[in-house]
Order: structure tokens, then C-alpha cells, then sequence
């Protein structure tokens, strides 16, 4: 049956990585291990955003590969086996809206806020929520037509960046995360 294939290991053909399986990934030796959600921010991150505000691309670019290179080099020697680009090239997916999909207008109605705002978390944490954060900055959205992916020029870039440190690597799988719709409708207005 090919009905599930795609569904179940797609990353390693869709980035054109050679080892791709036709059913899920099983082990009967150990649990293999992924993670979800953004790897801690590197200690340069504002030299990347100032790159990124300031429009130097080639900057940009350069810390972003390297730093992508950085976080699989982790996750490996953490013992991931199923890795990613630890979402480097995004700051937070408050601008990933922002920069990949469409259908979303600056919500000219919402005061600016912290998505975060309210949380348990923030709550909990007054003290690191206090520091603000890039998705702390952004304006709120308002959706105002279809959500359309507008962002392959980035996930190319991204495409590109993640296949170029896995050359003579060996890990179990990979994949490139994305935004969850729940993220999208909780921190937008529709």
C-alpha cells in the first residue's frame, strides 16, 4: 500500500537526501529521539537580527549557514537521531506568519502585545519574558483572506542550508519544522 508512504517519511526524499525509507522508522534496539521547538538562540543572535533588519543578506545568509551547521552538530552530539535545522533561520514563528504566509494585514485594531502575554509560562517566568523577545515586538496580525505559503524562496534557502551540513553525516532521519495551525489562530485575529 503506498496510500501512507508520503505522509510517513517524506523528509529525507523532500530534501533530497539519499536513504529514504518506503514505512516508518522503527527500532527494536533503543527509542529513537527527535525534539520539537526552536534549540536555544546562539550567543550572536543579535549580530544575525541586526544583519536581518539592516537588509545585509549576504551577512545573514552566512551566520545562518553556520548556524545551522552548529545545531546539527549538536543535536548529533546530543544522540538526536532525527534531526533538524534547529529552526535557525526564523527568530520565532510569530515572524514566520509574518515572512511565509499570506492572507494576514497588520492588525491596525490590536495594541502591540506579547503573544506570550498571560500564559502560564510568562507568568511563571516574569523575569525572561520581562527581557522581550522578537515575537514580542511584531505587530499583531488580523487574517483577511486565504493563508497561502508565500515563503518558498526562504524554505529553499533553508532546504539548501540543512542538505549542505548533513553532506557525509549520518543520522536516522531529518526534517524541517513548521508551524503548527493552533500557533497561527492563536496569536492572529480572523
Amino acid at each position: 500500500e503506498t496510500r501512507g508512504r508520503d505522509i510517513l517519511a517524506p523528509s529525507c526524499a523532500a530534501l533530497g537526501i539519499s536513504g529514504r525509507r518506503d514505512t516508518m522508522q522503527r527500532s527494536t534496539e533503543r527509542i529513537l529521539t527527535t525534539h520539537a521547538g526552536r534549540l536555544p538562540n546562539p550567543d550572536n543572535i543579535a549580530v544575525i537580527q541586526q544583519a536581518r533588519a539592516t537588509a545585509d543578506q549576504a551577512t545573514f545568509d552566512r551566520l545562518v549557514r553556520a548556524g545551522v551547521a552548529d545545531r546539527v552538530r549538536k543535536q548529533i552530539e546530543l544522540g538526536i537521531d532525527i534531526i533538524d535545522d534547529g529552526e535557525y533561520s526564523k527568530p520565532s514563528f510569530v515572524t514566520y506568519v509574518n515572512e511565509r504566509l499570506g492572507g494576514f494585514e497588520i492588525d491596525k485594531e490590536a495594541p502591540p502585545r506579547s503573544p506570550w502575554a498571560g500564559t502560564r509560562e510568562a507568568l511563571s517566568f516574569p523575569e525572561f519574558y520581562a527581557q522581550g523577545h522578537v515575537g514580542s515586538r511584531q505587530p499583531r496580525r488580523v487574517c483577511t483572506g486565504p493563508v497561502v505559503y508565500k515563503g518558498q524562496a526562504q524554505l529553499q534557502r533553508d532546504i539548501a542550508n540543512l542538505k549542505a551540513v548533513l553532506i557525509g553525516v549520518k543520522v536516522s532521519d531529518v526534517f524541517m519544522p513548521s508551524i503548527s495551525p493552533s500557533n497561527i489562530e492563536e496569536w492572529n485575529r480572523n
